[in-house]
Protein backbone atom coordinates (compact mmCIF):
# COMPACT_ATOMS: atom_id res chain seq x y z
CA UNK A 1 0.00 0.00 0.00
CA UNK A 2 1.33 3.35 -1.13
CA UNK A 3 0.83 6.55 1.30
CA UNK A 4 -2.08 7.68 -0.50
CA UNK A 5 -3.83 4.91 -0.46
CA UNK A 6 -2.92 4.34 3.27
CA UNK A 7 -4.47 7.99 3.58
CA UNK A 8 -7.66 7.37 2.08
CA UNK A 9 -8.33 4.55 3.99
CA UNK A 10 -7.03 6.41 7.45
CA UNK A 11 -9.74 8.83 5.96
CA UNK A 12 -12.59 6.32 5.52
CA UNK A 13 -12.08 4.84 8.84
CA UNK A 14 -12.13 8.47 10.41
CA UNK A 15 -15.23 9.13 8.59
CA UNK A 16 -16.53 5.87 9.32
CA UNK A 17 -16.00 6.66 13.27
CA UNK A 18 -17.85 10.01 13.02
CA UNK A 19 -20.71 8.18 11.76
CA UNK A 20 -20.67 5.57 14.67
CA UNK A 21 -20.04 8.95 16.99
CA UNK A 22 -23.41 10.91 15.83
CA UNK A 23 -25.28 7.93 15.93
CA UNK A 24 -24.04 6.58 19.55
CA UNK A 25 -22.52 9.22 21.46
CA UNK A 26 -23.95 11.61 24.48
CA UNK A 27 -21.67 14.41 25.58
CA UNK A 28 -20.90 13.69 28.95
CA UNK A 29 -20.74 16.72 32.02
CA UNK A 30 -17.10 15.79 33.08
CA UNK A 31 -16.07 17.73 36.07
CA UNK A 32 -12.26 16.44 35.60
CA UNK A 33 -9.89 18.92 35.44
CA UNK A 34 -9.14 19.82 31.76
CA UNK A 35 -11.26 17.20 30.29
CA UNK A 36 -13.95 18.62 28.12
CA UNK A 37 -16.28 17.33 25.91
CA UNK A 38 -16.28 13.76 26.88
CA UNK A 39 -18.63 11.66 25.07
CA UNK A 40 -20.06 8.44 26.73
CA UNK A 41 -21.75 5.38 24.17
CA UNK A 42 -24.91 4.60 25.88
CA UNK A 43 -25.46 1.09 24.37
CA UNK A 44 -29.32 1.00 25.63
CA UNK A 45 -30.15 4.53 25.41
CA UNK A 46 -28.44 4.94 21.85
CA UNK A 47 -31.58 2.45 20.39
CA UNK A 48 -33.78 5.42 21.08
CA UNK A 49 -35.85 7.29 17.44
CA UNK A 50 -36.28 10.52 17.42
CA UNK A 51 -39.20 13.04 17.45
CA UNK A 52 -39.14 16.87 16.94
CA UNK A 53 -41.64 16.55 19.93
CA UNK A 54 -40.73 13.50 21.66
CA UNK A 55 -41.88 11.96 24.49
CA UNK A 56 -39.03 11.52 26.69
CA UNK A 57 -35.31 13.54 27.44
CA UNK A 58 -32.01 12.14 27.61
CA UNK A 59 -30.44 14.71 31.13
CA UNK A 60 -27.44 14.09 33.45
CA UNK A 61 -27.98 12.65 36.59
CA UNK A 62 -27.35 14.95 39.11
CA UNK A 63 -24.84 12.83 41.60
CA UNK A 64 -22.45 11.33 38.43
CA UNK A 65 -20.55 13.01 35.85
CA UNK A 66 -21.56 10.26 33.44
CA UNK A 67 -24.61 8.65 34.19
CA UNK A 68 -27.37 9.51 31.98
CA UNK A 69 -31.19 9.73 32.78
CA UNK A 70 -34.02 8.76 30.47
CA UNK A 71 -37.23 11.39 31.56
CA UNK A 72 -40.37 10.85 30.29
CA UNK A 73 -41.97 14.21 29.07
CA UNK A 74 -45.44 13.20 29.30
CA UNK A 75 -47.50 9.98 30.13
CA UNK A 76 -46.26 6.95 27.46
CA UNK A 77 -49.15 4.94 26.75
CA UNK A 78 -48.31 1.09 26.89
CA UNK A 79 -47.06 -0.05 23.65
CA UNK A 80 -45.86 3.45 22.72
CA UNK A 81 -42.64 4.05 21.12
CA UNK A 82 -40.07 6.25 23.11
CA UNK A 83 -38.45 9.05 21.44
CA UNK A 84 -36.00 11.82 21.96
CA UNK A 85 -35.18 14.95 19.85
CA UNK A 86 -31.97 14.17 18.15
CA UNK A 87 -30.78 17.74 18.34
CA UNK A 88 -32.95 19.94 21.19
CA UNK A 89 -30.33 23.07 21.48
CA UNK A 90 -30.54 23.13 17.46
CA UNK A 91 -33.36 21.94 15.92
CA UNK A 92 -35.93 22.74 18.75
CA UNK A 93 -40.15 22.94 18.18
CA UNK A 94 -38.93 26.99 17.70
CA UNK A 95 -37.70 26.33 14.56
CA UNK A 96 -39.54 25.44 11.15
CA UNK A 97 -40.08 21.92 9.67
CA UNK A 98 -38.22 22.77 7.47
CA UNK A 99 -34.80 24.00 8.83
CA UNK A 100 -35.43 20.84 11.50
CA UNK A 101 -35.33 18.51 8.74
CA UNK A 102 -32.53 19.79 7.11
CA UNK A 103 -30.57 19.62 10.48
CA UNK A 104 -31.76 16.03 10.93
CA UNK A 105 -30.46 15.18 7.65
CA UNK A 106 -27.09 17.05 7.51
CA UNK A 107 -25.92 16.28 10.98
CA UNK A 108 -28.00 12.60 11.20
CA UNK A 109 -28.33 11.55 7.54
CA UNK A 110 -32.14 11.15 7.86
CA UNK A 111 -35.46 12.93 6.85
CA UNK A 112 -37.42 13.36 10.21
CA UNK A 113 -40.94 11.96 9.26
CA UNK A 114 -42.57 12.56 12.69
CA UNK A 115 -46.11 13.80 13.27
CA UNK A 116 -44.51 17.80 13.28
CA UNK A 117 -42.61 17.36 10.63
CA UNK A 118 -45.49 15.95 8.67
CA UNK A 119 -48.27 18.66 9.80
Amino acid sequence: MDEAQARDLSDTYHAAFAVVVRAYAFLCAVSLQHASGALGFYTLLCHLNHACVPNCSVVDAADSDSTKLLVALRHIADGEELTVDYAPDEAGAARTAASRRELLLTRFGFVCGCTACAA
